[in-house]
């Protein structure tokens, strides 16, 4: 299972208009709600059949990235201060 986001602004990365992040790998870390806004640190994850311990995703055919749990993901409105220091971004 996957959480898919619609990305409104990008600071860092690849322009892309969709995030898409593994489940199992946020359940520890940040909990998502449908509907809700957030800052999302992620990096893209390992996709590969020749790299032990690397996600297999066959379905899915866009970058899949991945949140740290000691990454600063958090809903929008309590990253009011981050997203201050961080500036405009860009559109995707």
């Amino acid at each position: 299972m996957f959480v898919t986001f619609n990305v409104d602004r990008i600071w860092k990365g690849p322009t892309q208009r969709r995030l898409i992040l593994p489940l199992y790998a946020t359940l520890d870390s940040v909990h998502f709600a449908k509907g809700q806004s957030y800052l999302v640190f992620a990096d893209r994850h390992v996709v590969s059949p020749t790299i032990e311990g690397s996600m297999k995703v066959p379905t899915v055919t866009e970058a899949v990235f991945y949140v740290s749990q000691c990454s600063q993901t958090q809903p929008s409105e309590q990253a009011r201060e981050t997203l201050t220091k961080l500036g405009r971004g860009r559109k995707p």
